[in-house]
């Protein structure tokens, strides 16, 4: 008998924390942009690692950064729910900070991209650290960070 309560009280435990709320972030990819707007040479994902390799080692080659955001939520209010992007780079001390509303909540996850204009990203610098947050209203219901934010 107690092997059947330690096992239900696991199985709830469990369930707790997969439970991911009303909405949540799954991933956030930071991707370089060359001057024509691309983000990799081919369609593959070597080709964007490559690519993605190349515009670093040659940073005057990069025009703007463009953050890819996956994400998901249930009942959630389409017209007050956007993602907020915060990001800090080499020549900005206060974090430039990007909100646009994040389309139609999916039970299954949406690819959302947010860019930097070619101006505000010279205004920035090289790029140091990022914070992305999904909001609802005036409530956060999730964010990612980068190691240095």
């Amino acid at each position: 008998m107690r092997w059947v309560a330690l096992f239900s009280a696991l199985l709830t435990a469990g369930c707790a924390i997969l439970s991911t709320g009303p909405g949540h972030i799954d991933k956030v990819l930071v991707h370089y942009l060359d001057g024509e707007g691309r983000h990799a040479r081919g369609g593959t994902l070597l080709d964007r690692d490559i690519f993605q390799r190349e515009l670093r080692d040659n940073p005057n080659r990069i025009a703007t950064v463009r953050f890819d955001i996956k994400w998901a939520g249930t009942a959630l209010d389409a017209n007050a729910t956007r993602l907020r992007v915060e990001i800090r780079g080499t020549k900005q001390i206060v974090p430039i900070v990007i909100e646009q509303p994040a389309g139609i909540p999916r039970q299954m996850a949406s690819w959302t991209g947010v860019a930097l204009s070619p101006a505000e990203y010279q205004k920035l610098g090289a790029l140091e650290s990022w914070r992305v947050s999904l909001i609802e209203g005036n409530r956060t219901l999730s964010h990612q960070q980068s190691f240095l934010w």
